[in-house]
């Protein structure tokens, strides 16, 4: 997983996840995965869609508005 440097970068590759996605939990999934926004092992081929069940678009965003901030995901 790669945090981007900025807070506001974080939204704008978010904000690309969610409007690419359109409510398609495999787009989401591919995307953030091909953003480095999730790590590798949330995307074997069986479980696309599951990181998104137990993940939400908005949780990941604001763990990583967290971890920019020095603070624990």
């Amino acid at each position: 997983m790669v945090i981007p440097p900025t807070h506001e970068e974080i939204d704008v590759y978010w904000n690309l996840v969610e409007s690419y996605a359109n409510g398609i939990e495999l787009r989401v999934a591919i995307m953030a995965y091909e953003l480095k926004l999730i790590p590798f092992v949330a995307l074997p081929v069986d479980h696309c869609t599951s990181y998104f069940y137990d993940h939400s678009i908005a949780g990941e965003r604001a763990k990583m508005h967290r971890m920019l901030d020095g603070k624990q995901g």
